[in-house]
């Protein structure tokens, strides 16, 4: 089950100002849950990058 967070609003506005945003926190928080989520909700093509992964 998915909890919505505060913050989703924000990341919207956000996207539509500038062309990258960075999602930065503890492990097991929910960042790629809430990226995957938020990409879901936008109208313009997006890339998810996990800077951990060496592809």
């Amino acid at each position: 089950m998915y909890i919505k967070r505060t913050i989703e609003d924000k990341l919207l506005l956000l996207f539509g100002h500038f062309p990258a945003l960075a999602i930065l926190g503890p492990r097991q928080a929910g960042k790629t849950t809430l990226v995957k989520e938020f990409r879901k909700k936008l109208t313009r093509e997006s890339i998810y990058l996990d800077l951990e992964t060496p592809a």
